[in-house]
């Protein structure tokens, strides 16, 4: 699985949606991650860091080549996608009610867009765990059936575990 991380493109956001930690941790689970060239550079992450941690670093063409999954903090413009491959899930902040334009506009390029504000409560605040059924999750999401696939992830990875 290849994991693209995007830079930031909106005034003002300092922040990325990877960390050098974070590429390390995917990579150890078999995750190929490539970084657009200074996504880290508002958030004092240079390019050198995220190589370092195992991730290429390009620009955005080549990241998103092939990627199977985008991760992002807030949605980005789609014109900033061009390359991206279809059926691609692009995750972060994406706001689908505020800005439903962005989500269509997603749709219409063959994007599977995932809204992190919508995700299940369970997804976002298991730690450690976590990381093993985000790749496991990101094979079953769709845009319509977050809560249900998280819960599934959950289930694999924690038998026995109860999933609120």
């Amino acid at each position: 699985m290849k994991i693209a991380i995007i830079r930031e493109r909106a005034p003002g956001e300092a922040r990325v949606a990877a960390t050098p930690e974070t590429v390390k941790k995917f990579t150890a689970l078999g995750a190929e991650l490539a970084v657009e060239s200074g996504a880290g550079d508002a958030a004092s992450v240079s390019d050198a860091d995220f190589e370092a941690a195992g991730a290429s670093v390009g620009p955005s063409q080549q990241v998103l080549a092939g990627a199977n999954a985008i991760l992002c903090i807030n949605g980005p413009d789609p014109a900033s996608l061009k390359g991206a491959e279809k059926g691609a899930m692009l995750i972060g902040a994406l706001d689908p009610l505020r800005q439903p334009e962005l989500i269509n506009a997603y749709a219409k390029a063959g994007l599977e867009a995932l809204a992190m504000e919508w995700m299940a409560e369970e997804c976002r605040h298991r730690g450690a765990g976590l990381r093993g059924q985000v790749i496991d999750a990101l094979k079953r999401f769709r845009a319509h059936d977050t809560r249900s696939a998280c819960r599934r992830a959950f289930r694999d990875a924690h038998p026995g575990k109860p999933a609120r």
